[in-house]
């Protein structure tokens, strides 16, 4: 893909039935790209032309490839500065926005107005925006007309994208702490403590010791009568510092920079301070939290997924709020397509990734 395309809409209102649940019956399936065009081909015939709502503001913003790229950089680079901070960052993008008129009469607008800030569906699209495009076209009579989305147009949906990048995120957490041997890295690091503090007091009784044989005349006695001065000829030594048991010269470094990313951290073998967190997108950086991971029997330690996908909801609101630190109050279609494109660059190369391996073709 060398472009991609950021939407949303405003609508009249939403779906019938429970797509809650229609998620959870057929997020299963989705495994291959033909999967996301057969499942939303599905949804199309399973839903009455009369269901679909109206579009009264539609947004779209779209990026070439290579500046999204490059703000994804732009944005990991701000992480890693600003620790906690906003990572929001300005990306040139081409927008197009435009209200509709539905031909509403004055009850059905005044009804419309009232409910409009319930929220937006940007994070929904295969199971509300793509239907209510496909409803659009089919109702202008476009589909009839065989003009329909463009061939070689793909689509994903972001909220099963996100869901999918988070669930093997906690997978990979929970199979690499269960690998460790938690007792024998304690045992390193508080030996390292150990040898640190020694260090701290042996310097500087040396460094006395040394102080005492710098004098540059030493008395001597040969015979127990004779006596004379002569010049010491033995420059004094440097002290030397005790050297300190390490596993890599690097590793203190490491873990300093990784006790900076997750600053609540309290104890010091935590699994966030030995995982390889600074090279994590923003999002996985901000949205595994440190309570995650549970101290167990034998002093062992467990990410326990059950906890982390209870604290990770997927609305679009709750990600941007968390990842990128910045308040969310998005209640038209272009700030929320804006803020789904901020999300989308939190996540990094896992990302993309995704888009070139899972995007499916337009059925329509």
């Amino acid at each position: 893909m060398k472009t991609f395309v950021f939407m949303d809409f405003e609508t009249t209102g939403v779906m019938g039935g429970n797509q809650d649940n229609q998620r959870r019956l057929l997020e299963a399936k989705l495994c291959e790209p033909e999967d996301y065009s057969n499942t939303l081909s599905r949804l199309i015939l399973e839903t009455q032309r009369s269901e679909y709502p109206r579009i009264t503001e539609m947004s779209f913003i779209s990026v070439p490839r290579e500046v999204f790229v490059r703000a994804q950089a732009k944005m990991q680079e701000l992480c890693d500065l600003v620790d906690n901070g906003c990572i929001h960052v300005r990306v040139a993008t081409n927008v197009h926005t435009c209200q509709l008129n539905p031909e509403l009469d004055d009850n059905k607008w005044r009804a419309y107005e009232n409910s409009r800030i319930e929220g937006s569906f940007a994070h929904n699209g295969l199971f509300f925006d793509y239907r209510v495009l496909y409803g659009e076209l089919a109702r202008c009579g476009f589909i009839e007309k065989d003009m329909g989305i463009p061939e070689g147009v793909l689509f994903i949906d972001s909220y099963l994208t996100i869901r999918e990048l988070e669930d093997t995120h906690r997978n990979e957490l929970h199979h690499a702490v269960k690998l460790v041997d938690w007792k024998l890295l304690c045992d390193q690091v508080c030996q390292n403590v150990r040898n640190c503090s020694s260090a701290a007091k042996d310097i500087p009784t040396t460094v006395q010791e040394s102080g005492n044989n710098s004098a540059s005349l030493v008395r001597e006695e040969t015979d127990g009568t004779t006596i004379h001065w002569t010049k010491h000829s033995k420059e004094p030594d440097t002290p030397n510092r005790p050297t300190l048991i390490r596993a890599s010269h690097s590793e203190p470094t490491k873990v300093s920079c990784r006790r900076r990313l997750f600053t609540e951290l309290t104890v010091s073998d935590h699994p966030l301070l030995f995982l390889n967190a600074e090279e994590w997108s923003p999002a996985k950086r901000r949205r595994i939290l440190p309570n995650f991971f549970k101290r167990i029997n034998g002093g062992r330690w467990d990410f326990n997924r059950s906890i982390a996908q209870m604290n990770t909801k997927n609305k679009l609101s709750t990600i941007y709020e968390t990842v990128l630190k910045s308040g969310y109050d998005a209640h038209y279609a272009q700030d929320d397509a804006n803020a789904l494109l901020q999300v989308c660059l939190a996540y990094g190369k896992e990302f993309m990734d995704y888009v070139d391996n899972k995007a499916a073709d337009f059925p329509f």
